[in-house]
C-alpha cells in the first residue's frame, strides 16, 4: 500500500479551512476571500510599514483574483472586517477610553452582526445639487483614488476629478473654476456621493461607561488587536 503524502494528509485534516469564502460586497460586486494563515500572520508581525501599507498587504494576500484598485472604499472596509471574521472569529474585544471621563472601558463586538447598507448602483450618479439646482454627474471613488481622500483639504482640492459634468459642461477648466463658487451644502452633497459615505458596513456602536454612566455613539476603533485573536 502506497504511503500517503504529507500534503494529502494535511489537506484531509484541514478540510474546509482551505476553502475560499465568497462574499457579496456593499457595492453589489462579489469577491473570494481566504483567511489570514500562519505564514501571512508571521509576515504581518515582522512588518514595520505604516498602518495603510499593512491594510494593503492583507488585501493583497487574502482577496483572490480581484483588481484592488477597482474596489470602492466601502467595499475594502467591508472586506477587512470579513477577513478578520474568517481568520480569528467574529468576536472583537477592544479597550476604549470613555470620551467623558477618560476611564478605560472593555468591550466585545460581534463583527459578523454589524449592519450593512448596500449600494443600489455603483455606476455614475446624476443629481441635482440642493443649493445651486445644477445638474451634476459624479463618479464614485475607488481605492485607486485613495490618495485624493486622505483628508478634508485634499478631498476639496481633488473634487474636480470626480465630476464628469457640471450643468452640462464636461470641460475640466470650467469644472475646476466653478467648484470654489459653490456653497458648502453643494460641496458636502457631492463629497458624500463620491465617497458613498452613507453606505457600506455601519461601524458606529454605542459606548456606555461603567464608571461615569456616559452613553453615546462611537466609531468602532480598529486597534492593533483587530487582526489578532483579541
Amino acid at each position: 500500500m502506497a504511503k500517503q503524502s504529507a500534503d494529502s494528509i494535511v489537506e484531509e485534516l484541514m478540510g474546509s479551512h482551505f476553502a475560499e469564502t465568497q462574499v457579496d460586497l456593499p457595492s453589489g460586486k462579489t469577491v473570494r476571500l481566504t483567511p489570514i494563515t500562519f505564514e501571512v500572520e508571521k509576515q504581518m508581525v515582522s512588518r514595520t510599514d505604516a498602518e495603510g501599507d499593512t491594510v494593503d498587504f492583507i488585501l493583497e494576500r487574502c482577496v483572490q483574483d480581484t483588481d484592488l484598485d477597482e474596489l470602492m472604499n466601502i467595499d475594502a472596509n467591508y472586506i477587512l472586517f470579513k477577513i478578520r471574521e474568517i481568520s480569528y472569529g467574529p468576536e472583537y474585544k477592544f479597550i476604549q477610553p470613555c470620551p467623558a471621563c477618560g476611564s478605560e472601558q472593555h468591550f466585545s463586538v460581534n463583527v459578523g452582526e454589524l449592519p450593512v447598507r448596500r449600494l443600489e448602483d455603483d455606476g455614475d450618479v446624476e443629481i441635482t445639487l440642493p443649493m445651486s439646482g445644477k445638474e451634476v454627474v459624479l463618479r464614485r471613488a475607488t481605492r485607486a483614488d485613495r490618495k485624493y481622500l486622505e483628508n478634508g483639504e485634499v478631498m476639496l482640492d481633488s473634487l474636480w476629478r470626480f465630476i464628469k459634468s457640471f450643468g452640462g459642461y464636461d470641460r475640466r477648466d470650467v469644472i475646476s473654476k466653478v467648484i470654489p463658487k459653490l456653497t458648502a451644502g453643494d460641496i458636502d452633497t457631492m463629497i458624500g456621493i463620491v465617497t458613498a459615505s452613507d453606505y457600506g458596513l455601519q461601524t458606529q456602536i454605542r459606548l456606555k461607561c461603567n464608571n461615569c454612566g456616559h452613553d453615546g455613539p462611537i466609531e468602532l476603533p480598529l486597534t492593533q488587536g483587530f487582526f489578532s485573536v483579541s
